[in-house]
């Protein structure tokens, strides 16, 4: 764990209206939502997928629309952001948004509200009994740009057993999708990395049973976080060159431009450029962690660019690239194939992969996959 004399209380940013911010209960008017799913009907191929198995499978409504950034699992359940249309439009701004829950043993679904009116809701993830969010929508509030392109987000706490929602963080910031913090999760709790003066950052720390999120260092550069039983690592991908930070010690690790990053149950999977002599693109994943202040691996996979990594179990990765997902198990055993559907994005987080599929009538369902023997 992160010591505590590494943290300081967090200092807000500029608030969003409406809510009130460190952890705060709220409320917002739910709609009458709750309905029974039907099990998607996959093909015969799909379901029969080498060396993994099918845990649960749950077409959505027709006139529902899954976010493209897809589903994620959090013990019984899976959660995913919606969208007012196939287009992914923005919302009205006096419409509510909402995102949608499933109950993996029963299929049936919830639809939880919006706090932001006018909001995308669709950025979901999940720890320690909770449902993260984020939400986001244009703002008119000066975020240091003379081009008023700025963006009002919202970081928030929804109860998977149900009660109260607690707003976490909020401000405004430029709308380039690298400034919009973006929530990972670990056994540590959750983190995320925030815009502060001058160019920097701050990364945030935040898990049940805190009275508000901890600030647990600062860094110069955006990037993915990845948490691990001692800390947060941050390899930062966009801004000021590609490092890699133990944000809680601000000390810089030894390691090559990462392209991807993420903390597993004992290892950090990572792509990076391909060594060998391969098309431009190319990415070697490697597993391994940090030894002396040094990243170290072994290569595991090389793929086309990819632009979706997690670990499915203790022994199986998620990879995704624009040529398919598969899992890819990190002792050399063939590469499981998963018939995930292109646009939208996977998820694994130590349960199996999330994935969209479509249905033999063409439409589109969430299911989530394990490797086989792979507890459930």
């Amino acid at each position: 764990m992160i010591a505590m004399r590494n943290l300081r209380a967090i200092s807000w940013l500029a608030l969003v209206p409406l809510v009130v911010v460190g952890c705060a209960a709220v409320k917002a008017q739910a709609p009458d939502s709750s309905r029974q799913l039907a099990p998607i009907a996959l093909s015969p191929i799909q379901l029969k997928i080498p060396n993994a198995e099918v845990v649960a499978a749950w077409a959505l409504p027709n006139d529902m629309f899954l976010s493209k950034y897809g589903a994620v699992r959090l013990g019984d359940q899976v959660a995913f952001g919606t969208d007012v249309d196939a287009a992914g439009s923005q919302p009205g701004a006096a419409a509510r948004g909402n995102f949608g829950v499933i109950s993996l043993q029963t299929g049936r679904l919830q639809l939880l509200p919006a706090l932001l009116l006018g909001a995308w809701t669709n950025l979901i993830t999940g720890t320690d009994g909770y449902w993260i969010r984020t939400e986001t929508r244009p703002s008119t509030q000066a975020c240091g740009r003379t081009d008023g392109a700025c963006t009002e987000w919202l970081i928030a706490a929804t109860p998977a057993t149900g009660g109260p929602t607690f707003v976490l963080d909020g401000g405004v910031t430029s709308a380039e999708a690298v400034n919009i913090p973006r929530v990972v999760t670990s056994s540590l709790g959750v983190a995320w990395q925030r815009p502060v003066a001058g160019g920097q950052s701050e990364v945030v720390w935040w898990r049940a049973g805190f009275d508000r999120p901890l600030v647990v260092g600062g860094a110069s550069g955006q990037g993915q976080l990845a948490g691990t039983v001692s800390g947060w690592l941050l390899a930062t991908m966009w801004g000021r060159g590609p490092t890699l930070l133990d944000v809680g010690k601000g000390v810089s690790v030894a390691s090559p431009a990462l392209n991807a990053l993420v903390a597993g149950p004992s290892s950090l999977a990572y792509a990076v450029p391909a060594e060998t002599d391969a098309l431009p693109g190319t990415s070697d994943i490697d597993v391994g962690q940090v030894v002396g202040g040094k990243l170290v691996g072994k290569l595991i996979a090389q793929v086309s660019d990819v632009y979706g990594l997690g670990w499915a179990d203790s022994l199986n990765l998620l990879v995704a690239t624009p040529n398919g997902t598969s899992l890819v198990p990190i002792n050399g055993a063939p590469i499981i194939p998963l018939p995930a559907v292109g646009e939208f994005t996977s998820h694994a987080n130590g349960a199996g992969a999330v994935i969209a599929v479509a249905g033999e009538r063409g439409e589109i369902g969430i299911a989530v996959v394990k490797p086989a023997g792979a507890a459930r």
